[in-house]
């Protein structure tokens, strides 16, 4: 089960994962840095399969340990219309474990409504973290 986690979003909004899960699964994928290749791509593959998410039952969010503000301009630019969490103490990064000494490794967390953790992938690519994300949850 997920332990009891709030997160500010981009918007420097508190979101608390419990009460979320009360009502809907979530998704988390991690990308190490905003505005960087890799990264976008990521955030733009969920982006453009959010609605495949959501008709599963799924809510989609981001992390990294960037602020809020470095991580607004980000949403902004590629118009994401899912939060990206901001996770600047690494807390929750090392929970799921995708804090490896200084860097945040490319990760992905699927938590069923209720927070029971479905699973989880440490070093996955950016393409890669959307197609296992989906898969997680279908095979369930």
């Amino acid at each position: 089960m997920l332990p009891s986690f709030s997160l500010k979003n981009h918007k420097d909004k508190t979101i608390d994962l419990a009460k979320l899960l009360k009502t809907n699964g979530i998704v988390i994928f991690v990308y190490p840095r905003a505005s960087t290749p890799g990264c976008t791509n990521q955030v733009c593959f969920f982006r453009d399969s959010l609605t495949e998410f959501e008709s599963l039952g799924y809510k989609v969010f981001g992390l990294s340990n960037d602020p809020p503000k470095k991580n607004n301009t980000f949403a902004t630019k590629q118009n994401l219309t899912y939060d990206l969490l901001c996770d600047e103490k690494e807390e929750f990064l090392k929970f799921i474990g995708a804090k490896n000494g200084t860097k945040v490794t490319r990760s992905c967390i699927v938590i069923q409504k209720g927070g029971k953790i479905l699973d989880k992938s440490i070093k996955v690519g950016p393409i890669q973290s959307l197609e296992w994300a989906l898969d997680a949850i279908k095979k369930n």
